[in-house]
């Protein structure tokens, strides 16, 4: 989930509060709901922007329990910024009661001439040794950037720091974005073991979850931790998350719009992942214009026909007890911003968020896509390997 050569992308989508907390801590908490016993996740992107009809972020999520990936850094973002980004959390927080906050951070991306969290700069030596390599040992372009590494403790280093940025502005969550896209060109690209791979990259991951929640606890506050598990393939080999964040896959937005995820499956993963059962959101996932993510694929459909396909995730979720990010404002679409307001699918959102208590939905869950995971993988990043940005990001994205 990322936009194309932007600085900042400020992307939000509303999650539940029971989302953001460890199962033992959600029973003591309470949480404001739109008028139902229901917690609610939805997608707003960024929340300084308008809807189409000049409603603000505010106005169109008012009664959400939360908003997730509120903020995240993807390439330079100035120091400067973070003082707005506090100011603007403290009034969504003093508006919506009890609101949760996530921010994020894409780290899969690093840009040439960005700095420290302090603002100091990166030494070029310090920058090498952050980089990803192939297997001649030359860095792995990424757009107008590179693909990092998160072996490199420099790295890492960075990544907590920029994060702690966010803490310190009053983010409760953080999402992490493409944590395994050179996991997997190691595995698929340079031929390593897979499973040997993605265990060695979630150990480098849980420095950084370890240091921030370290971080947190001495500010005197909590910060949760998910990252994006593409499709689902490898969660089971993703740990040390708070609650999992996946995408749908492609197909389901194909005729005759049936939902393709095996959710029983991927929460059996994720609970094998963290040693106990965590809440699993399901969101729209885009990648700037490229054409056929789930958001694009969306936004190119009529509005009935984008009604149908909110209809049906949103049985497929509620039946299988995962909760799914409406698509609310923002994403980036081969067409812009994805708008529910200007898409006509506003209203439909919202009677969907709401539901009505005690129904129940009989949606049939298929099993899991006969697309091959490692066929997908392998034609994504054979084409990074010259440079071309949308492979990697489409190579954590699981059928």
């Amino acid at each position: 989930m990322r936009s194309e050569k932007t600085s900042i992308l400020i992307g939000v989508f509303v999650l539940s509060l029971l989302l953001m907390m460890p199962l033992s801590v959600v029973n003591a908490v309470g949480s404001v709901t739109l008028g139902v016993s229901r917690k609610v996740v939805a997608v707003y992107s960024p929340t300084s922007a308008k809807a189409s009809d000049g409603r603000t972020s505010t106005q169109l999520l008012q009664g959400a329990n939360g908003v997730m990936c509120g903020f995240l850094k993807w390439g330079i973002t100035p120091t400067s910024i973070y003082p707005f980004l506090e100011t603007q959390i403290s009034n969504m927080k003093l508006s919506m009661r009890g609101l949760v906050y996530q921010g994020g951070i894409g780290t899969e991306y690093l840009l040439q001439g960005d700095t420290w969290a302090d603002g100091s700069a990166i030494s070029q030596s310090a920058f090498n040794s952050m980089l990803a390599r192939d297997a001649s040992g030359n860095p792995i372009p990424f757009a107008d950037g590179y693909l990092p590494d998160l072996a490199s403790s420099a790295y890492r280093d960075f990544l907590v720091g920029w994060s702690k940025k966010q803490v310190d502005a009053g983010v409760d969550s953080m999402f992490f974005d493409g944590i395994y896209y050179y996991a997997n060109y190691r595995i698929y690209v340079m031929g390593q073991n897979h499973d040997q791979t993605l265990t060695q990259y979630s150990g480098y991951f849980k420095v950084i979850a370890d240091q921030l929640k370290s971080y947190a606890g001495s500010k005197g506050t909590r910060v949760f931790i998910t990252l994006n598990n593409g499709y689902g393939g490898d969660i089971k080999l993703h740990p040390y998350q708070d609650f999992a964040t996946v995408s749908f896959s492609p197909q389901d937005f194909d005729p005759p719009f049936t939902p393709h995820e095996n959710w029983a499956q991927i929460k059996a993963d994720a609970a094998q992942a963290m040693g106990r059962p965590v809440p699993i959101v399901a969101f729209i996932d885009w990648a700037g214009s490229l054409v056929g993510t789930p958001l694009s694929k969306l936004a190119s459909l009529s509005s009935a026909d984008q009604v149908t396909v909110l209809r049906n995730l949103d049985a497929s979720t509620k039946a299988a007890g995962v909760f799914f990010a409406y698509p609310v404002y923002g994403g980036d679409t081969v067409y812009g911003k994805y708008d529910s307001v200007k898409y006509g699918t506003y209203n439909t959102i919202v009677a969907l968020a709401k539901g009505t208590p005690g129904t129940t939905t009989t949606a049939t869950l298929p099993g899991t896509t006969t697309t091959p995971h490692a066929q997908r993988v392998i034609a994504m990043i054979r084409v990074l390997e010259s440079g071309v940005r949308e492979a990697v990001l489409l190579s954590q994205r699981k059928p």
